[in-house]
């Protein structure tokens, strides 16, 4: 790498820690079958594995906590969500609750999706704060595909920017280090993980991060 190109990588990365660019990150898994015709059949259990947001963390293995809530703000049992609904993720050693809104879902015999950005805590009065380490125009898209022989699941980081400015609602410092560690390596092991146990890898190590 040129000495120039270093130097802009560290400008990006302080422009990154301090709010003002995005990073966009993909993380994959794949789960290779016999034929075709098994991946195809086994294909609906990782759409019913990627819908039910509730069994996440208990059926991988990780560490962080997902659960759903509907467009009231309440928690909700139903094993797959409805565009509006929310979910929360607590991280482990972190008193902060991470709130995002599900806007799209999309479903057919080769694919299926979640697609949802960082919001507000639905349970409180305070629309004007992002309740997420990352802004509201961050998106977040959880994907599992069936091709050929292959099941593959990903999750796929979109204009991922700190929330450390007017929308961080005093939790700005807290947010960037959470981001930072979440670039450093906690999101490798969480996403490492759940898109493993989505296509039905039995570890996680067919995942790849491609950055």
């Amino acid at each position: 790498m040129e000495f120039h190109d270093i130097i802009e990588k560290a400008k990006l990365e302080l422009k990154a820690l301090q709010g003002e660019a995005g990073k966009d990150k993909t993380f994959q898994a794949e789960q290779r079958f016999f034929s075709s015709e098994t991946a195809q059949n086994q294909f609906a259990g990782a759409i019913k594995r990627l819908l039910d947001i509730n069994k996440w963390s208990e059926e991988s293995g990780i560490r962080a906590t997902f659960e759903l809530f509907d467009q009231n703000g309440d928690p909700k049992k139903a094993d797959k969500p409805e565009i509006g609904d929310y979910f929360r993720v607590l991280l482990p050693g972190v008193p902060l609750e991470n709130w995002m809104k599900i806007t799209d879902i999309k479903t057919s015999i080769h694919q299926a999706e979640i697609t949802a950005h960082p919001c507000a805590n639905p349970q409180n009065n305070h629309p004007e704060v992002t309740s997420h380490f990352f802004v509201k125009e961050t998106s977040s898209i959880f994907r599992v595909t069936v091709d050929g022989t292959r099941i593959k699941a990903y999750q796929i980081g979109l204009n991922e920017k700190i929330n450390n400015h007017d929308e961080a609602g005093g939790r700005s410092l807290a947010n960037t280090l959470i981001a930072e560690a979440g670039w450093n390596g906690m999101q490798f092991i969480q996403w490492e993980n759940l898109t493993a146990y989505w296509s039905g890898a039995k570890n996680g190590h067919n995942g790849q991060n491609h950055h």
